[in-house]
């Protein structure tokens, strides 16, 4: 085990416990290669019941804080020991800590648990339950401060001047085992519940075990829910686990294992339940962003009789009359009704995934059922998206675009989204070896009738690609039927949850077999509308003489270059004249030279915004405009004959004039230097004084990152793209964020990947001078920290030695020994992204600042030319862009120690 993977694995533990470094570094160097838990549970039964004595009364009081928030625990650390679990109490806190073991609530009529005996012996403080004192807990606190309160306290008994008896006032503790080892589990995890998210959860769990589960098991956050299932640091005993996470508990499919009387709790089920925020919308895609649940058909059917669906799968208190939570209604009402089918079709076994996040991506499907095929015997997976549609046309004679009379807007019809789906989930589970597998797809309308979505019919559909109405109900039994058997498909369930997924793959190789004819891409919701919508206006430009402009909106990793590459390749396959321009020297000659390589016919097809100052008027039937908030105000510059100078038109005005379709890949948060100026507003201001109609596509979806839209609202809320505050990163396990030490560690951490066969890269803000090189031809280490030094990459189009041309540092394997800058990472993408934030972004009063004068690019000298305003906003999309480069991992750096704090506080409840 390497020493970097040691340092990394110490960090974790140190997150769980709060423990020293040095002291977690020791136990994982010698446990870790031997394959011992990271962070082992109580050793005994006894053990593990003082533990949780003492959690179960420091959650009850902290439940009952008078500010109607949990109050935090007072707790600094704790550290397993062999035979005991020492818990230190900050100076600061003892005397709440003293108050918190005796309870909220004095009166003699409240329940109270068994004593706790607290002595101190020879300088320990030690806690055990009263008849079982070979079972410890040491205190690290004042033993004098702590009796102090204690002595006083109702409920306390004195035995000497060294022993306290506590009879805590608290409710009692579920006397089941799984309660007792879940609280011992969270108190030797404490530091996970200095997060207040977390903690609140914790308190409202431990109110619902101890009201014998009335009500419906609060949600774990993402970042809980993670770490507690862990491996080598949550905890060992899976009925604790299984508690934790909503009650885990498996039976017999269609045979519930039924608690006491009077539970109606959701959770007695196999189920698993992952949640995030709730939006409307038509699909669970929207509806449970972040949410995952998973049963059999008849265990759902079971919890719908019982009256425990869930309505809202984040926990959260919403009013009837709340619209997302009655959009979520909505779509667990056709959850629900889908469960019925499947029971009247006899495959109350199979298991239904709802919810299901698409890998290395944030898409999500409504429906996707795991069974069995009924021929096979293999694996047999059906995507099923549920629409509540009633009515619903082609748009402009499009076999792929349809127009829903409920939302009077344009969607994907859902044949096409269903077998999309269907294609990519293939696709994965093909590079993973499950050859067997059968994938089939249908979307259900259950409010529509044939007459009313008959254009929905008008294309030849597949088993990928299915529609059933209402009226079709019985042909979509037996569609069930013909594709998943009546056994279990727990097990096929779990081996699609539980894949491993590898990184995605590279953009640039994959747009050259594009190209060649290969077609190597799957669009996904929003990213299929967009490139219908592009066809759809090029069949309408040359049979309707109708010029269209189509804008293409996201953030970065929304798959926007995709759409565009897709385009371009699909259309060169149909003959049509089509081109692509970029305002970026390095994106542009990347492309020329990875998919236009050999081919000087591709190569002419990349081009910049500058080209088309002397185009002809609709002289190609598409532009795609990549990176179209680098739009400039004209195409002329410094070099351009005066001529052109003089008369020079918008650069917009060429751009749209060139083509009959001019399509348009924006991001106005990645404009970064002063002269951009590309925007919604700009197009369609354009776009209306030609009266050219427009469309609009925004694509919310992530792509890059892992898949993980929780790491891009959490960078868009750090640097304030998003308003609001800095939020805390609880991660979703799909994106591995990391705050280092030092550029060294960084360094260190990439070394291990590049050398894997990973793609790493290291960039950071323009904080240094950047020199040509020297007469040897040298690069100059320019970036300066501490004793590490770097130089920039390449500021020219030419080699340097082994370091490439700064066109290809993003792409080239010798890039990596050289630090980008924002002007050649744009564009591009990286497994794993270290950033180095320079003095130009700063954290003071607990939010980032920007400090203009310490940036060293030339472009914001002049105060005249640049406002600060303007500044302000470049140099944080800067960091945007830098910070979204990564397809796995990003690891943060920053020059100044107060801002290191600030980040490390924001990142403090969990990496990814």
């Amino acid at each position: 085990m390497t020493h970097v993977q040691i340092k990394d694995l110490a960090r974790t533990r140190v997150r769980y416990t709060g423990e020293a470094y040095q002291q977690a570094q020791s136990f994982v160097a010698a446990a870790a290669p031997a394959g011992e838990t990271l962070l082992p549970d109580a050793h005994s039964v006894h053990q593990a019941a003082v533990e949780s004595a003492i959690m179960n009364r420091l959650l009850v009081s902290s439940r009952s804080s008078a500010a109607g928030n949990p109050s935090a625990l007072p707790v600094q650390a704790v550290k397993p020991l062999s035979t005991a679990l020492r818990v230190t109490v900050p100076i600061d806190a003892v005397e709440r800590f003293a108050s918190m073991l005796c309870g909220p609530d004095p009166s003699p009529s409240s329940r109270v648990e068994e004593a706790l005996m607290l002595a101190s012996t020879n300088g320990v403080v030690t806690v055990t339950l009263s008849d079982q004192s070979d079972a410890q807990v040491h205190l690290r606190c004042s033993w004098d401060r702590l009796r102090a309160v204690l002595r006083t306290a109702p409920g306390v008994e004195v035995l000497s001047g060294s022993r306290l008896q506590v009879f805590g006032r608290a409710q009692l503790t579920d006397p089941r085992p799984a309660h007792r080892d879940a609280l011992s589990a969270c108190l030797r995890r404490v530091m996970l519940f200095s997060d207040p998210r977390a903690l609140s959860w914790l308190v409202d769990w431990n109110q619902w075990v101890v009201s014998e589960r009335l009500r419906g098991c609060p949600k774990p956050p993402d970042a809980v829910l993670r770490e507690f299932t862990r491996s080598r640091f949550g905890p060992t005993n899976s009925a604790a686990t299984a508690l934790l996470l909503g009650g885990l508990y498996t039976g017999s499919v269609g045979e519930l294992s039924r608690r006491p009387s009077g539970s109606r709790h959701v959770s007695d089920l196999n189920v698993a339940m992952i949640g995030g925020d709730v939006q409307l919308s038509d699909s669970l895609d929207g509806a449970f962003t972040g949410a995952t649940f998973r049963a059999s058909a008849a265990e759902l059917q079971h919890l719908v009789a019982k009256g425990s669906l869930p309505d809202v799968a984040d926990g959260s208190t919403r009013t009837a009359s709340d619209p997302a939570a009655g959009a979520v209604r909505g779509v667990m009402r056709r959850v629900a009704a889908l469960a019925a089918d499947l029971v009247q079709a006899g495959l109350g076994a199979v298991s239904m995934i709802i919810g299901f996040q698409l890998p290395l991506t944030s898409k999500r499907v409504d429906v996707v059922l795991a069974g069995l095929h009924p021929d096979t015997g293999d694996d047999s997976y059906m995507v099923i998206e549920l629409k509540s549609w009633t009515n619903a046309q082609a748009f402009q004679d499009s076999d792929s675009l349809v127009t829903v009379k409920r939302t009077g807007g344009v969607r994907l019809h859902p044949g096409v989204q269903v077998k999309s789906y269907c294609e990519y989930l293939s696709d994965v589970l093909g590079m993973l070896g499950n050859r067997g597998v059968r994938i089939s797809g249908a979307a259900y309308l259950g409010n529509a009738v044939d007459q009313n979505v008959r254009d929905l019919f008008a294309s030849d559909a597949t088993d990928q690609s299915r529609v059933f109405t209402r009226q079709r109900r019985r042909q979509f039994l037996d569609f069930l039927r013909d594709h998943l058997g009546p056994n279990p498909g727990v097990a096929a369930a779990d081996r699609l949850m539980g894949r491993t997924d590898g990184p995605s793959r590279n953009l640039l190789a994959r747009a050259r077999l594009e190209l060649e004819g290969d077609s190597q891409f799957r669009l996904l919701g929003e990213q299929r509308m967009a490139y219908e919508m592009v066809l759809s206006a090029v069949k309408r430009a040359h049979t309707a003489r109708r010029k269209t402009v189509v804008v293409v909106s996201g953030g970065p990793g929304s798959g926007k270059s995709t759409v565009g590459l897709v385009v371009l390749g699909e259309l060169a396959r149909q003959g049509r004249s089509v081109v692509h321009a970029t305002g970026s020297r390095s994106f542009t000659q990347t492309l020329r030279r990875y998919v236009g390589r050999g081919n000087l016919q591709v190569q002419g097809m990349f081009r910049y915004f500058n080209s088309f100052m002397d185009a002809n008027h609709n002289g190609f039937d598409v532009l795609v405009c990549d990176e179209a908030h680098r739009i400039r105000a004209t195409s002329a510059n410094r070099y351009s004959p005066e001529i052109q100078r003089n008369h020079a038109r918008p650069q917009i005005d060429e751009l749209i004039e060139a083509a009959r379709v001019p399509v348009f890949l924006l991001d106005e948060d990645q404009v970064v230097k002063p002269g951009e100026l590309g925007s919604m507003t700009l197009i369609a201001r354009y776009a209306r004084q030609r009266d050219l109609a427009i469309e609009v596509v925004s694509l919310h979806d992530q792509f890059r990152c892992g898949g993980s839209s929780t790491y891009e609202q959490w960078i868009s809320a750090l640097l304030g793209n998003a308003g609001g505050e800095p939020v805390h990163w609880l991660g979703d396990g799909r994106f591995d964020l990391r705050m280092v030490d030092s550029p060294e560690e960084m360094e260190e951490f990439l070394v291990d990947k590049h050398a894997a066969g990973e793609t790493a890269r290291i960039s950071a803000g323009y904080c240094w001078s950047w020199s040509s090189p020297l007469p040897d031809g040298s690069l100059v280490p320019d970036v300066q920290i501490g004793r590490w030094t770097r130089p920039w990459n390449v500021k020219s189009d030419r080699s340097v030695g082994d370091a490439p041309g700064s066109a290809f540092w993003a792409t080239d394997p010798n890039g990596f020994g050289q630090v980008g800058s924002v002007y050649t990472a744009q564009g591009f993408e990286y497994d794993w992204s270290g950033v180095i934030i320079g003095p130009d972004l700063v954290a003071r009063d607990g939010r980032l600042v920007t400090r203009r004068a310490e940036s060293k690019d030339p472009a914001f000298r002049s105060s005249r030319a640049m406002s600060d305003e303007a500044a302000d906003r470049l140099i944080r999309n800067t960091y945007r862009v830098l910070m979204t480069r990564g397809m796995r991992g990003t690891l943060l750096y920053s020059t100044d120690s107060e801002t290191r704090a600030f980040l490390a506080s924001r990142m403090k409840a969990g990496d990814g």
